[in-house]
């Protein structure tokens, strides 16, 4: 409710700047996905070359995010979650795959404690999910 009324209070310039950085941003995360859909070592992972690695990357991956999210790095937990999103989509078949959504959701939960809004309406998107 609160940031519904903070966009219906903003200005045309404000509501323009903020369209132009939320496209910005979503041109950077889509341009980030398709560097890690090429990225070999990553398809061997997907692939299951090291299906029993799933499991300890993705804690890895929690490990960084939560270290990221300490520091102030918003930038990098983004690329986290951008990580472990390619991991669930593809590794639906991986024997670890309960470490997997363990971790994702500890992800989610973590982002929905943050301070910060845009970090809070990621871990939004990614409930949904």
């Amino acid at each position: 409710m609160g940031s519904l009324l903070t966009r219906c209070s903003k200005s045309p310039q404000e509501t323009n700047e903020d369209s132009v950085d939320n496209k910005i941003t979503t041109k950077i995360k889509k341009s980030e996905v398709e560097h890690f859909k090429r990225d070999k070592n990553l398809q061997k992972l997907i692939a299951g070359a090291h299906p029993e690695e799933v499991g300890g990357l993705s804690a890895y991956l929690l490990q960084h995010m939560n270290r990221d999210l300490d520091r102030g790095s918003y930038n990098k937990v983004e690329i986290s979650v951008n990580i472990i999103n390619l991991l669930l989509d593809n590794c639906r078949k991986v024997s670890s795959w309960t470490v997997l959504v363990q971790n994702y959701f500890e992800m989610v939960k973590r982002l929905l404690q943050t301070e910060e809004e845009r970090l809070e309406s990621l871990g939004t998107e990614l409930f949904q999910r």
